[in-house]
């Protein structure tokens, strides 16, 4: 299984995760960079995506019943 490793160049610290409905992770750092989706396979390292929501600096997330619910400062 492969670790996912924070790029520094593009993430900070996740403060927040969640599993959507096909099993992929949505994170929100501690930085105004937004939400990153990673989507982790059993080979080789997890792709990570931009997903097209203007949301940044998240300190909950939750994913139900096809929504993405955010707690944020």
């Amino acid at each position: 299984m492969t670790t996912y490793s924070v790029p520094k160049a593009t993430q900070s610290s996740l403060v927040a995760l969640t599993i959507d409905d096909q099993g992929r992770i949505i994170a929100s750092d501690q930085d105004e960079r937004g939400l990153s989706r990673v989507t982790v396979y059993a080979d080789g390292p997890p792709p990570v995506e931009k997903p097209p929501v203007d949301l940044s600096d998240a300190q909950g997330l939750l994913w139900k019943s096809g929504c993405l619910y955010a707690s944020i400062n």
